[in-house]
């Protein structure tokens, strides 16, 4: 062939500044220098940020594009800055995207692991054991994040979501730990009148929906308006979400009063996330012998 074509791909579970070596910016660089050094023409670039390579769950929709690219004939080499960006999930599902490129005619190159090299039988017996080495780091840092996350949890800290309306999360040490704590938002206190008073209505046997009614007439901003919720990044998944694409104001809703009112924290409660099916949820935290 004339022109390699390839296609380049990074990801990053976590969003870092585009200066930081790990950054997707930093590892398109770096795939980009290696093509350039080979002669080869980069054809299409994809990247997904804040996306796991270890969780089975996590959608990567840049790694979906790529597998649509490469499936289409679009490109020759597929170049990452390591394995690991590809998959986490270990040496099994490494050489199952590598068996899905080979289908296609389609190669995979390594910019920071240069005997890498899909080609070949001994690049293949590498690929295969970096991919279970990944897998085996990612397991080590997931069962620290447990531990982690267990003696947090036993101090009475909290480690995971936002901190519901009309609260606040604070940093708070205990012991030997700093741990972050609900307090209500002083930051804020006509959102903890809020709460307050959608308390008073809710015992007063008002339903969610005439409370959220009240609030809507009243002029009252609902949570999603506040500033600290009100990022462009949720705002713009709302839009997405919305069946209707005109730039309408986010309304109190019997849900989102549901919601509020529910929260173990309202109620005094420590809470935790837990899955019921597709979703996570807030629920009282309980220690070993089941008592909140």
């Amino acid at each position: 062939m004339d022109t390699v074509r390839v296609a380049v791909y990074a990801r990053q579970s976590k969003a870092r500044p585009d200066a930081s070596e790990a950054s997707p910016d930093a590892q398109l660089a770096a795939c980009e220098a290696l093509a350039a050094r080979r002669g080869w023409e980069v054809v299409r670039t994809f990247k997904d940020v804040a996306r796991s390579g270890w969780d089975p769950n996590a959608v990567r929709p840049g790694f979906e594009d790529l597998l649509t690219a490469v499936r289409a004939g679009e490109v020759d080499v597929v170049v990452a800055n390591e394995l690991s960006r590809l998959t986490r999930r270990g040496a099994q599902d490494a050489l199952e995207i590598d068996e899905e490129f080979k289908k296609y005619g389609v190669r995979f190159v390594s910019a920071l692991e240069p005997f890498l090299d899909t080609s070949n039988p001994i690049g293949v017996a590498i690929f295969a054991l970096i991919a279970a080495l990944a897998k085996q780091d990612s397991d080590i840092k997931a069962e620290r994040l447990r531990g982690a996350k267990d003696e947090i949890r036993t101090v009475g800290g909290r480690h995971s979501s936002s901190a519901p309306y009309g609260m606040r999360a604070v940093r708070e040490r205990i012991g030997n730990l700093v741990v972050s704590v609900l307090e209500p938002d002083a930051d804020n206190p006509e959102h903890v009148e809020i709460v307050e008073r959608m308390v008073e209505m809710s015992f007063a046997g008002i339903s969610d929906n005439k409370i959220a009614t009240t609030l809507e007439s009243e002029d009252v901003p609902a949570p999603g308006e506040a500033e600290r919720r009100a990022t462009e990044k949720r705002m713009q998944s709302i839009k997405k979400r919305r069946v209707s694409k005109e730039d309408s104001p986010i309304r109190w809703r019997a849900q989102t009063v549901r919601w509020i009112l529910s929260h173990p924290a309202v109620g005094g409660f420590a809470s935790e996330r837990v899955k019921r099916g597709k979703a996570y949820v807030n629920v009282i935290a309980r220690d070993e012998g089941g008592a909140p």
